[in-house]
């Protein structure tokens, strides 16, 4: 992904490989921390995918190990 301050839910769910509405539900619910919301649409911020990122990284090597 490029490197921006904040991403589309589309953009996010794309990521992620899941859809765009469990994204938009979780920014709902408040479960993305420091999610924006402007007029009608929802920005993710970067460091939500960066923190994530590096929690999957973290699961994936103590499976393999």
């Amino acid at each position: 992904m490029l490197k921006r301050s904040y991403y589309s839910p589309e953009e996010v769910a794309e990521y992620y490989g899941v859809s765009v509405e469990t994204i938009r539900r979780m920014c709902r619910e408040g479960t993305i921390p420091g999610v924006k919301r402007i007029g009608r649409q929802y920005r993710i911020p970067a460091k939500f995918l960066e923190e994530t990122q590096s929690i999957q990284e973290a699961d994936e090597e103590k499976r393999n190990h």
